[in-house]
């Protein structure tokens, strides 16, 4: 286990390593888009496995015939836009959108699925605002797009940003329905936002979601959950609360029904087949209903999400599974 500090140049160096010095079987869950984009030509070449990669691009399931050794895992980008979309138009028909996405191929794919949701709507974007990933924050952007009088505002960032943009509308004093994308609303960042001045802007945001949050009280006795508890306080960990914990255990789980799925004469090329060819109803850390599903023209092993609205301490679920396709 190498950390690349979520930084390509680094990602393709301990990669490299890896592969060619410590010769691994595959690469698994590793994070991030670019990162991953950064290796993937690498490890195809190479015919080594990219397990279940720990990112949304719809490349990876999308150009599985290019490369074969790759496979995502969690929803796609666009499915959360087109999802996210649906809503606004479901709930507020007329709604004025403001957006802001990190302008690279995350966030650009997330935008895609979004306008792509609104279909003959998308005129109803009254602004979008890319903004760059090393930059020191978005002040500037969410001052831009509040002079737009917006109704809704579609936060397409990562962590620290999404909390920049959080503060912001809070310091404008603008109060839009708001829009969190799931790699931005883990508990412990919405608690953050709204302890440090945006806890009226963000009451009532609405995310997307897939993995049980363990914040919810609806799984206080869920025997998933009460799994991950135990695992984590084995490994003497404190936070029972973290939402990527739970995320990690359910690739992880995966991960291992794809190793029995392969058989004990286990090959790269087995474990591919066996990842290509999914159908696990039974992941305890996903939320009822979603089905681990993979064959070998379907690179997308999660497709479904549940919608769930911040209540100002925890994320409460509204809706039950929602499927797109791709």
């Amino acid at each position: 286990m190498l950390d690349d500090g979520y930084e390509p140049p680094r990602t393709v160096e301990a990669v490299r390593e890896l592969v060619q010095q410590d010769r691994v079987f595959a690469v698994f869950n590793s994070l991030g888009t670019s990162t991953n984009l950064a290796v993937r030509d690498f490890l195809n070449q190479s015919k080594v496995p990219q397990l279940f990669v720990a990112s949304g691009a719809t490349t990876w399931g999308r150009d599985y015939r290019r490369y074969p050794w790759t496979i995502g895992y969690i929803p796609s980008y666009q499915t959360e836009g087109i999802v996210l979309a649906r809503n606004v138009l479901k709930t507020k028909p007329k709604a004025k959108i403001a957006l802001l996405y990190q302008d690279d191929e995350y966030g650009k794919d997330l935008l895609a699925g979004f306008t792509r949701g609104l279909g003959t709507k998308k005129a109803q974007i009254a602004k979008a605002v890319g903004y760059d990933p090393t930059a020191p924050d978005v002040n500037s952007q969410v001052a831009e797009l509040r002079a737009t009088k917006a109704t809704v505002f579609m936060i397409f960032a990562f962590g620290k940003f999404a909390i920049q943009a959080e503060l912001q509308a809070a310091k404008l004093g603008w109060r839009p329905q708001v829009y969190v994308n799931a790699v931005a609303s883990s508990t412990s960042l919405m608690t953050i936002a709204a302890l440090t001045g945006a806890a009226k802007v963000i009451q009532g945001a609405i995310s997307i979601v897939f993995f049980k949050d363990p914040s919810d009280p609806r799984w206080a006795k869920d025997p998933g959950i009460a799994l991950f508890q135990k695992i984590m306080r084995a490994a003497g960990a404190n936070d029972l609360r973290n939402g990527y914990y739970v995320a990690g255990m359910a690739s992880a789980f995966t991960l291992v029904d794809a190793f029995r799925k392969a058989g004990k004469n286990l090959t790269r090329a087995g474990i591919m087949t066996a990842a290509r060819s999914l159908n696990e109803a039974n992941n305890p850390f996903t939320i009822p209903g979603i089905v681990v599903r993979t064959s070998a023209t379907d690179g997308f092993p999660i497709q479904q999400v549940a919608l769930e609205r911040w209540t100002g301490a925890h994320w409460s679920i509204f809706t039950g599974p929602l499927a797109v396709a791709g």
